[in-house]
């Protein structure tokens, strides 16, 4: 849900928590009340920024809402969604260079045993063009609409690689998609197979995407408020 409310009670519920050290919340970037509820989540030490989906029609609130965000101690946006819609933010990202992207679930790349299209490829060097843009390397089991799931990293193994080629092992991510994937085997293979990968890029990639990259850029353990 995109309601502030939930979001407040997830900021409640999880201030005292140990085990949950950042929230991304949910506003709509289109609402009037965006800069408001914003402003009171920021309050929270462990609000990070929001997630949205990339369906939201584009105009001169949202840019206003986007705007607003920049340069704030909690300055992250996700984006989820098809990258062929996540594209169309280029200008969006471009004009606010105070705030942190991150493109959820390789951009919604549909992981099939097709040939990856050349307009995928554009998108990530378009994407990556921006040095505050960064891309989850999550998701690829859900989004593989193949039954049963491919367990090879040679099958993820393309996509993967160009993700890591465009954006560098400084700006990818992992994330574990738990509990949308389903169950525990999928998760442990997701882990798995990203490992595997990073090994095999560079000395540094595993520690960076699995973890480092990541506790950088949410400010674990040194946020401020606004």
């Amino acid at each position: 849900s995109d309601e502030p409310e939930l979001t407040r009670k997830l900021l409640d519920s999880t201030h005292k928590s140990q085990e949950i050290v950042a929230v991304i919340g949910q506003i709509r970037v289109d609402s009037a009340d965006f800069s408001e509820d914003y402003d009171r989540f920021s309050l929270y030490e462990k609000f990070r920024g929001i997630r949205f989906t990339n369906k939201t029609v584009q105009g001169i609130q949202m840019a206003r809402n986007i705007a607003s965000v920049n340069g704030k101690s909690a300055n992250i946006i996700e984006i989820l969604g098809h990258w062929k819609r996540t594209m169309m933010l280029d200008g969006l990202i471009r004009d606010n260079p105070g705030v942190i992207f991150v493109i959820e679930h390789f951009g919604g790349y549909p992981f099939t045993a097709a040939p990856m299209p050349d307009a995928y490829l554009a998108f990530l060097e378009l994407m990556a063009s921006h040095p505050n843009t960064h891309i989850k390397l999550s998701g690829f089991m859900t989004l593989c609409p193949i039954s049963p799931k491919p367990t090879n990293l040679e099958f993820y193994w393309p996509v993967f690689d160009a993700c890591y080629t465009a954006f560098g092992e400084n700006r990818c991510l992992f994330g574990s998609d738990w509990p949308v994937m389903g169950d525990r085997t999928a998760y442990t293979c997701a882990v798995k197979l990203t490992r595997a990968f990073c090994r095999a890029k560079s000395v540094t990639a595993e520690e960076r995407i699995m973890g480092e990259n990541a506790m950088s850029l949410y400010k674990i353990g040194n946020r401020q408020t606004i």
